[in-house]
Order: C-alpha cells, then sequence, then structure tokens
C-alpha cells in the first residue's frame, strides 16, 4: 500500500510527501529484514545449525513480496497446526530468506521435519483430489482418464503442483538420509551432517 502511495504522491507531484512516505518505506524495509532474520534464526535451529542441510532448502531465488504472497492462508493453517498440536512448530517459509520448498515447514517433537505445500482455489482443490485417489488406486490408468477430460491449463497447472510436491519429498529424502539428487545438476550427492561452528570469546 505504501508503494502505491508513492506513486500516486508522485504523480500529484507532491514531494513532501513523496519524502515522508519513502522514509516511511525505509523503516518498513528495515522492520522486515529484522523480522526476516529472526525467521531465519529459527529455521536453523531446526536443523541444528547444520550448513549442509540448510543449502538444500535454498535455490538461489530473491526473497519473494511478502504483501504478494499467501502468507495470510499461511497465518490460519499455522494456527490451526499449533492448537492441533503444541508440540510442533509450524514456520512460515516465505518469511525466511532461504527456506524456499514449500510454504509451511514443521518441527515436530520426535517427529523430524516436515515441508507442508498450500494449494488454494477450486482448481488446485480438485488437483488434490486426484492426487489423494491415485494415491489410495494407484492405478495409472484412472490418472490418465482424469487428465484427459481437463484443459491443457488445468494439466500444466496439475503437473506443476506434482513436481513442486516431487521437489519437496526429494529434499526431506536427501535431509533425513544424507544421500539423494541435487536439485541444480540433478547428479547423486550424499550430505556430510556439519553443524556450523560460531566464534566466541569468554572473559578471562
Amino acid at each position: 500500500k505504501n508503494k502505491v502511495a508513492i506513486k500516486e504522491a508522485n504523480i500529484a507531484h507532491d514531494k513532501e510527501k513523496v519524502r515522508e512516505l519513502q522514509q516511511k518505506q525505509k523503516k518498513l524495509k528495515y522492520q522486515e529484514y529484522a523480522f526476516r532474520k529472526i525467521m531465519d534464526s529459527l529455521a536453523w535451529l531446526f536443523f541444528n545449525r547444520d550448513i549442509s542441510s540448510i543449502r538444500r532448502l535454498y535455490f538461489g531465488y530473491p526473497p519473494i513480496d511478502i504483501t504478494d504472497s499467501n502468507i495470510a492462508s499461511c497465518q490460519k493453517v499455522v494456527q490451526d497446526l499449533f492448537a492441533d498440536d503444541h508440540t510442533q512448530f509450524p514456520l512460515i517459509n516465505d518469511l525466511t530468506t532461504f527456506v524456499q520448498v514449500g510454504d509451511i515447514m514443521i518441527s515436530g517433537y520426535n517427529k523430524g521435519i516436515t515441508l507442508l505445500e498450500l494449494k488454494e482455489g477450486d482448481v488446485n482443490e480438485k488437483i488434490e483430489g486426484i492426487i489423494d485417489a491415485y494415491r489410495l488406486s494407484k492405478c495409472d490408468r484412472y490418472l490418465q482418464l482424469s487428465l484427459e477430460k481437463e484443459s491443457a491449463k488445468f494439466q500444466e497447472q496439475f503437473f506443476r503442483v506434482v513436481n513442486q510436491m516431487k521437489k519437496g519429498n526429494d529434499v526431506l529424502k536427501t535431509i533425513n538420509t544424507g544421500k539423494g539428487i541435487d536439485q541444480f545438476s540433478g547428479q547423486p550427492i550424499e550430505i556430510i551432517q556439519r553443524e556450523l561452528e560460531f566464534s566466541c570469546f569468554d572473559s578471562v
């Protein structure tokens, strides 16, 4: 909203208003930066500061604009997850700078890490229904017939969702087993668990 207000003030040639809004924008960016660092710290704790595993979560994309994402939906799911089980800690991935797989990362007591992909809208709900039915039936013919009657746009979205789910599963498998496929090169990799060491100074 602040960006839109700056644009409107520029059109109106209101220099004082533009200056005021730009200062506000700088403050908001600083607050966002500080908040993201807090979220990053929590994500690091999920993996006990193991940099080898954390690298699997980053794909080189710039942090998303949180004003143009599904943060509100994620907040609702996070609240429901925590209300259902207080021993699990859900984290909204878009609020971090480096967790770029899935929408929500969940650290459960004695359950390890889970990645959750959220999809909104009637199309994605229908896609999830097809995927769930295929998981139960394991019938390739059912999947073929379900997709044949849909539009090319629907099929494109279907395979996009499937690829996102596969990426998340592959990343988790690599982190949990120490072996997997690198998402960039497609080559087999092996993770050597290594905790990031911090330098500390003790008073004498």
